[in-house]
């Protein structure tokens, strides 16, 4: 039975094809809920999370090589639990965020190009905000479309962190 069922599942996946979005999706909305759960030790309770996302991309064409490209992200998280956190810890908790990526996309040749991104970012509850709420970034991806089908990209980035610099 169990050949039969793996032999089944590869059947199907093997009469999958697998595309990837080749399009530039211009405005984005987006939603999650997470369904209440019980946490464990050191805090026992039930906690749930809602959020929300909203994306814009403004892509403008400079030439037929380069285009600027910005986008605006907003995001928000609402976490909330029935437990008893005390006075210091706030329940529940909102945070709100917006994103900022814009810079250059260039065009090397007809298979590679060049991404160079700066990417700030605010976030914070709206009750107690300082210079911490910002956090500076930046992307560098080198593009290589290797065939109709296959394109991968390589890359940096960076941002400026509560706990430091990270580079990835």
């Amino acid at each position: 039975m169990k050949h039969a069922f793996l032999f089944g599942i590869f059947f199907l996946l093997n009469q999958l094809e697998l595309k990837a979005q080749s399009s530039l999706d211009l405005v984005t909305f987006s939603g999650r809920y997470g369904f209440s759960q019980q946490a464990g030790e050191p805090v026992v309770g039930n906690n749930s999370e809602v959020g929300s996302l909203i994306n814009v991309k403004i892509p403008i064409v400079l030439s037929s090589k380069s285009v600027w490209y910005s986008s605006i992200t907003y995001l928000s998280s609402h976490v909330e639990s029935d437990a008893i956190l005390g006075v210091d810890i706030s329940n529940p908790i909102d945070v709100s965020g917006f994103i900022l990526q814009t810079g250059i996309v260039q065009t090397v040749n007809e298979k590679q190009k060049i991404q160079l991104l700066f990417a700030p970012r605010f976030m914070s509850d709206f009750e107690n905000t300082t210079k911490d709420n910002w956090q500076f970034g930046g992307v560098v991806l080198f593009e290589n479309r290797y065939t109709k089908n296959l394109m991968l990209r390589f890359g940096a980035l960076y941002n400026s962190e509560q706990f430091g610099p990270s580079l990835t």
